[in-house]
C-alpha cells in the first residue's frame, strides 16, 4: 500500500520453502515480462506454545541445553533445530529498469529451481532425488554448470535428517562425494535458529551477499564433522573468494525443495 505495488500478490504456502519460492516466483514473473519490480521474502513470528509443543512432538527441536550446542547445522552432535523468527525482503528488478533509475545493483538472480520429494509428509527423501533436481534446474537456467558453483548456502536445519540429505544432494549434483567436498557449504541457522517461512529470504539476502562481497560466512556452532554429512563446512569466514554463482536451498516439511542461484552483478 505504501509503495503503490499492483502487480501479483501471493503468499506461497510450502511451509519452510516459502521464503525461497516467493523470491523464485518474482524473479521469473519479471524475466517473462509481468512486471518490471516485484518486493518478496518471507516473514515468521511462530513461537507461541502451540508451535513449539507440535515441533516437539515431531521431536524436530533441539532438546540440548547448552546455547552454543543447540543450532549446529552438519556437525556429528545435531539433534534438532531451535526456532526462530525474523523476516527478509528483497526488491527485484529488471536489469535496463534498475540502471535506468540508479540503483544500487547487490547481485543477480540467475535462476530457480521448485520441486517436490513426493515421499512423507515430513521427512525428506533420502535419496535426494527431487532437491538435486531444483539445485540443478537453478544452475542451468542461469547458463552455469556444477562445476560453476562457488558454494552452497544450504537450509541446514540441524536435523538429522535435513542435513545428511542435504549432503547427499551436493553429492548427487557435484558427481560423488569427493566433488562434493571442495564445495564450501553454509548454514546461516547456526547464528539465526530456523525462521520457518522467513528463513529462505534471509538466506537469499546472505547468499546475494557472499557473491557480491567475494565472501562466505561460516556456520557457527560447528565443531565435529558427522560421517553421514561428507560436506565441506565453513567454520572460518572466507573472504577475497570471487565467485561465478553461488546456491540458496529450502527443504520444506512435506518434501517442497526450492533452490536460487545467485552471480555477482558485473556492470
Amino acid at each position: 500500500i505504501d509503495a503503490g505495488f499492483r502487480a501479483m500478490c501471493s503468499c506461497p504456502v510450502t511451509a519452510c520453502a516459502g521464503g525461497t519460492n516467493a523470491v523464485g516466483d518474482a524473479f521469473h514473473y519479471i524475466r517473462d515480462g509481468y512486471a518490471e519490480v516485484m518486493l518478496c521474502g518471507g516473514t515468521e513470528a511462530s513461537i507461541p506454545p502451540m508451535s513449539i509443543g507440535g515441533f516437539t512432538s515431531m521431536k524436530a527441536l533441539t532438546q540440548t541445553e547448552g546455547p552454543n550446542r543447540a543450532s549446529i547445522p552438519f556437525d556429528a552432535e545435531r539433534s534438532g533445530f531451535v526456532m526462530g523468527e525474523g523476516a527478509g525482503v528483497l526488491l527485484l528488478e529488471e536489469l535496463e529498469h534498475a540502471k535506468a533509475r540508479g540503483a544500487k545493483i547487490y547481485a543477480e538472480v540467475i535462476g530457480y529451481g521448485a520441486t517436490c520429494d513426493a515421499y512423507h509428509m515430513t521427512a525428506p527423501d533420502p535419496e535426494a532425488t527431487a532437491i538435486t533436481a531444483a539445485m540443478a534446474a537453478a544452475l542451468a537456467e542461469g547458463g552455469f554448470t556444477p562445476a560453476d558453483l562457488g558454494h552452497l548456502n544450504a537450509h541446514g536445519t540441524g536435523t538429522p535428517a535435513n542435513d545428511a540429505t542435504e549432503s547427499k544432494a551436493l553429492a548427487n549434483l557435484m558427481g560423488g562425494v569427493e566433488a562434493a567436498a571442495s564445495v564450501p557449504v553454509t548454514s546461516v541457522k547456526g547464528t539465526t535458529g530456523h525462521m520457518l517461512g522467513a528463513a529462505g529470504a534471509v538466506e537469499a539476502i546472505v547468499c546475494a551477499l557472499s557473491v557480491a562481497r567475494d565472501a562466505v560466512p561460516p556456520t557457527a556452532g560447528f565443531a565435529e564433522a558427522a560421517e553421514d554429512c561428507p560436506v565441506a563446512v565453513v567454520t572460518e569466514a572466507m573472504t577475497d573468494y570471487p565467485q561465478k554463482v553461488a546456491l540458496s536451498t529450502s527443504l520444506g516439511f512435506g518434501g517442497h525443495n526450492a533452490a536460487l542461484a545467485f552471480s555477482p552483478y558485473k556492470g
